[in-house]
């Protein structure tokens, strides 16, 4: 942003004490990127720029942050009242979906054991008719070799087929895998063996940056390294 850009207007509501407090944060970078830190003198001015920056940025959170927590609270408020409209259908919806599965589920149940009772019964009548050609190319004088053969010829079987499942609107059913760690530590050893890929884990850096803090240089977990950096803190006394 240029010095001496007027603050663009937010898509919200704001204001005018809190836009006068953003326009003073306008002029600050180009006083820092115009700031060359080589002797005591410029340190000085480097050091009350920082605690200029720390003080207009606690300006900036007084003014805002209130007008944050305004609409948040709003949003919030807003979302329970969503929540709220939205349960006596979310209760439905969970009593209506499941009973539309164990019905069609049923009925794939029913649709296949029909399926097999028709080709179980295609497969007698097509037993039925090898065995009776053999029995008559027996009684014709066929050799024994020719008669065994006639019995024992694959029989094509076409796929049954039964009355298709009924079809929903604007509903489809689909198979939703699902999964659940049950032993962490079996899954690391399996990675560590090289039988599940790293991937299948993340760090958690709340725990390792906890430790980090606390034991520092001393912290010796495999795989994790500690190191410190400075980092300037501004503040008046």
């Amino acid at each position: 942003m240029e010095e001496g850009e007027p603050v663009s207007e937010p898509a919200f509501d704001i204001t005018p004490e809190a836009v006068e407090v953003a326009s003073l944060a306008l002029t600050i970078p180009e006083a820092a990127k115009a700031l060359t830190i080589s002797d005591d003198i410029s340190l000085r001015i480097g050091n009350e720029l920082l605690l200029s920056i720390k003080d207009i940025r606690k300006q900036i959170a007084d003014t805002f942050d209130p007008l944050a927590k305004k609409a948040h609270d709003a949003h919030k408020a807003i979302l329970e009242q969503k929540k709220k409209a939205e349960a006596p259908l979310i209760e439905a919806e969970g009593i209506v979906k499941p009973a539309i599965s164990r019905y069609m589920a049923e009925v794939e149940r029913k649709r296949r054991e029909v399926e097999d009772r028709i080709r179980k019964e295609m497969e007698r009548e097509a037993q039925e008719r090898a065995l009776a050609a053999a029995i008559e190319a027996e009684e014709a004088g066929a050799p024994e070799e020719e008669v065994q053969a006639i019995v024992e010829a694959p029989v094509f079987i076409p796929q049954p087929v039964a009355p298709p499942a009924p079809k929903l609107e604007g509903v489809s059913i689909r198979k939703v895998v699902k999964f659940e760690v049950t032993d962490l530590r079996a899954l690391v050893k399996a990675i560590a063996a090289g039988q599940v890929p790293v991937e299948a884990v993340e760090p958690s850096t709340t725990v390792i940056r906890a430790q980090a803090q606390s034991l520092r240089g001393a912290l010796r977990w495999p795989g994790v390294r500690v190191w410190e950096e400075d980092s300037v803190a501004a503040g008046r006394r």
